[in-house]
């Protein structure tokens, strides 16, 4: 099964069924190359360069439509729980051990946690996964051909202001246009422009 990585506003997000897509930056960047296509899981990019010959990039996506993603977020295991910490590391199961998650309550008090802190989502063991999304489709667009409904199914997080008006969240500023939210999300990004695969999906329980 594959694995990705959120940050806890996007975990909270895909929690209260708000995020729906994520997207991952192509590499190598087609910057100067046009989409002609798909054939198979491969996209092709193409431009023309000296005497007329084209010059190719192919570029394949990390996940394909059906596939099942295991969310990776911010852990942490309460303290006085510590000491099966190893058993669960190596996967053997323990009963009621005592996992708590970021997204659950970002505000939590980390001094009764292992380390005083969340880990990072890079460390979570498959063990503690609870979340899993199923890739519904994928395709590929430059960052800037977003839509507002692709925007607002990519920030997921709305506040509510008191003129009865929705507003989107990017770096605990509000935004009013939710593409411009996003931008902020992804200034250096959105500048130069990038072509990106876009990925849709939809959360399903443990496979």
């Amino acid at each position: 099964m594959r694995t990705k990585s959120f940050n806890t506003p996007d975990v909270q997000a895909i929690l209260s069924g708000q995020k729906t897509m994520f997207r991952e930056v192509i590499k190598p960047q087609p910057t100067d190359y046009k989409y002609c296509g798909i054939v198979g899981s491969i996209y092709h990019f193409e431009r023309r360069i000296m005497n007329n010959w084209l010059e190719y990039i192919n570029a394949k996506p990390r996940f394909r439509q059906g596939d099942i993603i295991a969310v990776k977020e911010s852990w942490g295991l309460n303290y006085f729980s510590s000491a099966n910490f190893w058993h669960f590391k190596e996967g053997i199961n323990v009963d009621k051990i005592d996992i708590v998650y970021k997204a659950d309550d970002p505000t939590r008090d980390t001094e009764f946690l292992l380390d005083n802190c969340f880990k990072s989502p890079v460390t979570m063991p498959r063990e503690a996964h609870r979340i899993f999304l199923e890739v519904v489709s994928v395709k590929v667009e430059r960052l800037q051909d977003i839509s507002r409904i692709g925007a607002i199914n990519e920030i997921g997080k709305t506040f509510e202001s008191t003129s009865n008006s929705t507003c989107y969240i990017a770096n605990k500023i509000r935004y009013n246009n939710p593409v411009s939210a996003f931008q902020a999300l992804h200034l250096d990004q959105w500048q130069r422009n990038e072509w990106v695969f876009v990925y849709e999906f939809r959360r399903v329980e443990k496979p």
